[in-house]
């Protein structure tokens, strides 16, 4: 199901005159509320799993939505897939290349109610289009909670992974499925302590299947747990860290010595974030805390990877009040660099102002090198809506955000450590997929004078005053549409598509 539906790419640059190869861009699907969550490299493009609210079929800004894109090295976008009512985790974009296609995981996302299973869609390689869909659960009698977090290729067979909880959000296990050929070849229950969170993996250099999770023993007491399984998924190695908070996932990633490091959030200070390298006899190689007791500065780390040198990067956020710019600096995109032994290369974070509000907020959540070294983070920020149609008031508007840079951090000439993006250009594109389910007028609001998106698709519309009545009506709709006899206010519009689904969309006229 493609979406780009009048979808709006706004393009941002700095001050300065920057590399060709270098930029920040921002892409905003009709206002909706999305984010990147990974970035994926294969062969010559990247792919880029991204998660959002979509405007559900009572008109409401409230059913999840996932999606996958299809882009090069300068961010231009072919091709897209969006899967409706589903929510993704960490990890949940797999590329399968030997059977050309792409693992996009996550769990169900019903609506008033809750997620009784993993998801599996099964989307093709060639033009995104989905294949298949099926459920993960364990069978149990009791109705549980899914929340899928992990997935990778383990042994040529699918691991998806996650946590379910009992309907009281209590009694948490992690679960692992290993699927071949669309069934459950093997199931693993994780049940070490009260709750049992996974939140990355990885299979080592062994072939070894290595998992991160934050348990929790009593009350709030956590503790980071690295754990290796083998094929047949025997635990073979097992590493507890001393207790530490919830403020930060344990996300991991092996280094090229086999080493494995982990982030982890330091007692000793609020928002202190470090990362602890554990060699494979369980001793720590170094550790690295980022806080500062004189900025007191606030990291949080969302991904480690690996770089093709031996180094490796970080991506989260950063928040820097005491920094004397436009915007407060709360909780904006962040990525840094290290070298195998543990020393900080360098560190990055990125803001924009925002109108109304004077903080700015954002996310980098993943990266993936570049042939030439260089560095796309993928991630969030946000804009601000002064009104939005659908929830009739002013929100918060994440974007999706992805920046280019060297492989010092630096997108322009002064490659500052806290670097302000400004808007440059805005274009837009329309690419209209007959099989993408979804209608909608715009622009919204609107002087009268509106266009119909996938009207192929429409059979008829019924505008509606908010008392209720009927005040329009049209068969088979032209794509051009005026409204100019309809008195200005608020109309609910009923989308009658071929399918026989109602859509509900509400819209403004002035």
């Amino acid at each position: 199901m493609k979406f780009f539906i009048y979808c709006a790419i706004n393009f941002f640059s700095f001050t300065t005159v920057i590399c060709q190869n270098k930029y920040a861009k921002i892409i905003d699907f009709n206002n909706r509320p999305q984010g990147a969550e990974e970035i994926v490299k294969y062969q010559h493009n990247y792919f880029i799993h991204h998660d959002g609210i979509c405007i559900d079929e009572d008109g409401n800004l409230l059913e999840a939505c996932c999606g996958v894109l299809l882009m090069d090295e300068h961010a231009n976008i072919s091709d897209s897939v969006l899967v409706r009512s589903f929510s993704t985790g960490v990890e949940s974009m797999i590329i399968d290349s030997v059977h050309n296609q792409i693992y996009f995981v996550g769990e169900e996302y019903p609506k008033d109610d809750y997620s009784k299973a993993f998801i599996v869609n099964q989307i093709h390689l060639d033009d995104l289009s989905l294949k298949n869909s099926y459920r993960l659960n364990d069978g149990r009698a009791e109705e549980r909670i899914y929340y899928q977090l992990v997935s990778t290729l383990f042994n040529q067979k699918l691991m998806v992974g996650g946590t379910t909880n009992d309907l009281n959000r209590q009694s948490g296990l992690g679960l692992i499925f290993i699927v071949d050929n669309n069934k459950v070849d093997s199931l693993l229950t994780i049940n070490y302590a009260a709750g049992n969170t996974l939140w990355s993996s990885l299979v080592d250099v062994n072939n070894l299947l290595t998992l991160s999770v934050l348990m929790r023993e009593n009350g709030l007491n956590e503790k980071a747990h690295i754990i290796k399984y083998d094929q047949n998924l025997n635990l073979v190695w097992h590493w507890i860290s001393e207790p530490t908070r919830s403020t930060q996932s344990s996300y991991i990633c092996e280094l090229n010595n086999g080493n494995i490091v982990i982030a982890l959030a330091d007692k000793t200070f609020n928002n202190a974030v470090k990362l602890q390298c554990v060699r494979p006899d369980k001793s720590i190689a170094w550790e690295f805390k980022f806080w500062d007791h004189n900025t007191k500065t606030a990291r949080n780390v969302y991904s480690l990877k690996k770089l093709k040198n031996g180094d490796f990067i970080g991506t989260g956020t950063y928040g820097n009040t005491n920094i004397n710019v436009s915007s407060r600096i709360l909780r904006v995109p962040y990525i840094f660099r290290m070298t195998t032994e543990g020393k900080l290369l360098w560190e990055k974070a990125f803001y924009r102002d925002r109108p109304v509000l004077d903080f700015c907020e954002g996310s980098f959540s993943d990266v993936e090198e570049t042939e030439n070294g260089d560095l796309i983070a993928v991630g969030d920020i946000r804009n601000y809506l002064e009104y939005d149609p659908v929830v009739m008031q002013g929100r918060s508007d994440p974007d999706i955000l992805i920046v280019r840079m060297d492989a010092n951090g630096c997108i322009d000439d002064k490659c500052e450590m806290l670097t302000k993006i400004i808007p440059d250009t805005i274009s837009s594109t329309m690419n209209i997929s007959q099989s993408y389910e979804e209608a909608m007028l715009y622009p919204n609001p609107s002087d009268g004078v509106m266009q119909l998106l996938n009207r192929e698709e429409v059979t008829k519309l019924s505008f509606f005053s908010v008392q209720g009545g009927l005040t329009m009506e049209t068969i088979n709709p032209d794509q051009d549409l005026s409204c100019s006899d309809l008195p200005s206010g608020l109309y609910i519009v009923h989308i009658h598509l071929k399918t026989g689904k109602i859509i509900k969309q509400k819209i403004i006229i002035h």
